[in-house]
């Protein structure tokens, strides 16, 4: 059975298919451009005017994204230069924060299928470095690694809630002494 929604095509053009929150790429020359997304449980095609212009097959991965190089415009590359934003230019920011903090954002590089699509995601933790300082911010990563999350949300999290302030529970559960509580001779 085939569906269909309206999407727009968004600045980083790609279309978003809410009902997995996942993101396929379209040819650049469509951004802004209303589009019809037809998808079953396999193929996701998107549509202007009646006239097919991507197809993919169906990733159910939330927030990520498939993109294929020949929707990439050349000058996405071009700007991506000028800023001399590349994996080493990240790497390198986060190498004096810390070795979490340089863990997660190597770890967030590794994680998209193109590391441009990391790239807002590790300036938004330089930014979270700038404001909490380099110390607060690479606890808020230790504590986000442990974890198992890489995600620029869940390290901002962690710091505005001051999760990163408290201290680590004991290791060694103790049961409190109390009347009601069985010993060994019991057993």
């Amino acid at each position: 059975m085939k569906y269909s929604v309206r999407a727009k095509v968004q600045k980083n053009y790609h279309v978003l298919l809410g009902q997995d929150m996942h993101y396929y790429s379209v040819p650049y020359q469509y951004i802004g451009k209303q589009t019809t997304i037809v998808y079953d449980s396999e193929q996701v095609e998107v549509y202007l005017d009646h006239k097919r212009i991507a197809a993919h097959k169906r990733n159910y991965q939330k927030h990520c994204y498939t993109t294929t190089d020949t929707h990439m415009p050349t000058s996405h590359l071009k700007y991506k230069e000028t800023l001399g934003w590349d994996k080493d230019y990240f790497l390198q920011k986060a190498k004096p924060i810390g070795e979490y903090f340089l863990q997660v954002v190597s770890g967030l590089l590794e994680s998209r299928q193109f590391t441009q699509q990391a790239f807002l995601s590790c300036r938004g933790l330089l930014r979270l470095a700038d404001k909490y300082g380099n110390e607060r911010t690479n606890n808020a990563c230790r504590i986000g690694l442990y974890a198992g999350y890489l995600s620029y949300k869940t390290i901002e999290n962690i710091l505005s809630n001051n999760r990163d302030k408290q201290e680590e529970p004991s290791s060694q559960i103790t049961i409190p002494v109390h009347e009601n509580i069985r010993g060994p001779k019991e057993y």
